[in-house]
């Protein structure tokens, strides 16, 4: 990967390079094709949470820059990484093992995501294809992001099986548990070490420490990336805490850690975990069903979410610690939760429906919603009048390509990329998680877990478009619908 990113390109770099990534094809495919079905999903998350996401950048004279043909004046900069690679590898070979065995076991819920990640699957094929044989001379295309957000696609398609024909017992719950604390632990210590002391190389601490004084992970990119990674770590945290009373000990090294990310995403996914985690554990001694609890519950959050400030707790941290190289408090000098860019994302969202009104069939297809909210090609619909000044004025500055950028909603990004097809997948979503939630009868850890997450990325995609993961939403679905009798 290093080589990929820093190696300076040429003819000889490039031949070892090709010959290093056959050879890691190989590896991964002979290790996926002779272990059992779990140790699909395992291999796949295990690069999933600790291998790096850093996206290609057009300016280095890399190797991987320069094999792709990414160009230097890209408009908008791709979300393709070496990560994407790898996962490629990874999900070629899971899918040869899985549709050349002998029996695949559908259950009634892995089959529904199957047709669901199905149909979007198609739409986004079709989208792509019509994208770049009749708006492309108009419009500059980004190939690597059409094939990153196809991955994606594909990814949610695959694991509708995978997951639910490879868990089969409790005890690989707490094995994925097990994986998400070790990369909490792997996450933490990487901070403290490139923060507080002169262990790491120059390298290391230039990918630890962002430009905003928050947290780039050298293994994650990025304070998003970084800030949802931690996420899922705390969620193997919770299941395992029931077990392991110690971690309690742990907490304040994981909250300094999470704070540095300087992320309000983070912070609500992580929120909205704990309070959802604490309404089942306290749930015996509550009257009200499950469903309107958890929606009182979440309500509650949200509430809570927009009038904290901590930017006094900011400033505490930063004089006790000493570290002048975080600007935290300026960065939300007006408190965490304040949303002082909430105009500016309304103005996101609705430039993002103008490529839906432009293209509602089969919508930009995935990759190119960026490019077309970008383009003057794209009418703005929007009614002006209603609009607030920065609203307005980032709208415009979207429509008229001088700030490029996405919509900050995922539920919006699937309607404008999918059009149509968005709409029912969403829908269909939807249903599958209240009916389901709906028919949950006994509550165990697993369960529980599951509905911290699901709850968690609901709530993130109203202000975030990624790192969303279809295979982590389908294995929360697992967690919620796990059958208790197959453990007792």
């Amino acid at each position: 990967m290093y080589a990929g990113y820093f190696y300076t390109y040429s003819s000889i770099n490039l031949l070892i390079y090709i010959f290093s990534l056959l050879f890691f094809f190989v590896l991964i495919f002979s290790q996926i094709h002779r272990n059992d079905s779990f140790f699909m999903l395992y291999k796949w998350l295990f690069f999933f949470l600790l291998f790096p996401k850093k996206s290609i950048v057009p300016n280095l004279d890399s190797i991987l820059t320069n094999a792709v043909g990414l160009s230097d004046n890209l408009l908008i900069a791709t979300n393709f990484s070496f990560y994407d690679i790898v996962n490629f590898m990874i999900l070629i070979s899971i899918s040869y093992k899985l549709f050349y065995s002998s029996y695949i076991k559908f259950t009634v819920l892995s089959k529904k995501l199957f047709l669901m990640f199905s149909t979007i699957f198609i739409s986004a094929i079709i989208g792509t294809f019509y994208y770049n044989l009749f708006l492309s001379k108009y419009l500059s295309t980004n190939y690597l992001d059409e094939f990153h957000y196809l991955i994606n696609i594909y990814e949610g398609l695959i694991f509708s099986i995978i997951i639910f024909f490879s868990i089969k017992h409790k005890e690989h719950f707490e094995t994925i548990f097990r994986l998400f604390l070790f990369t909490l632990v792997i996450t933490c210590t990487e901070f403290y070490l490139a923060r507080y002391t002169g262990f790491l190389p120059d390298v290391i601490k230039y990918f630890a420490l962002d430009y905003r004084g928050g947290f780039r992970s050298f293994i994650h990119s990025g304070s998003i990336n970084t800030g949802i990674i931690l996420f899922y770590g705390c969620l193997g945290f919770l299941g395992l805490l029931s077990n392991k009373k110690y971690l309690l000990s742990f907490i304040p090294f994981i909250a300094l850690t999470v704070f540095s990310t300087y992320e309000r995403s983070t912070m609500l996914l992580l929120v909205i975990s704990v309070a959802v985690f604490l309404f089942f554990k306290l749930r015996p001694y509550l009257s009200f069903n499950i469903v309107s609890t958890l929606l009182v519950t979440l309500f509650l959050s949200f509430n809570i979410l927009q009038s904290i400030s901590f930017s006094g707790i900011n400033n505490v941290i930063n004089r006790t610690l000493n570290v002048n190289d975080v600007d935290g408090s300026v960065i939300k000098a007006e408190g965490w939760f304040s949303f002082s860019s909430s105009d500016d994302r309304k103005g996101a969202r609705k430039r993002a429906m103008d490529v839906f009104y432009f293209s509602p069939f089969f919508g930009s297809g995935p990759g190119n919603l960026e490019i077309l909210m970008a383009s003057s090609m794209v009418p703005m619909k929007a009614n002006f009048f209603i609009m607030g000044d920065s609203e307005f004025q980032f709208y415009n500055d979207i429509a008229t390509a001088y700030h490029p950028t996405d919509p900050h909603n995922y539920y919006i990004r699937v309607i404008s990329e999918y059009g149509i097809f968005g709409i029912l997948f969403l829908l269909t979503f939807l249903y599958l998680l209240l009916n389901n939630t709906l028919r949950t009868k006994k509550i165990i850890n697993s369960n529980v877990i599951g509905y911290c997450g699901i709850s968690s990325i609901l709530a993130y995609g109203f202000f975030q478009t990624g790192p969303i993961s279809y295979p982590m939403i389908i294995l929360f679905f697992k967690m919620i619908t796990f059958n208790t009798k197959s453990i007792e």
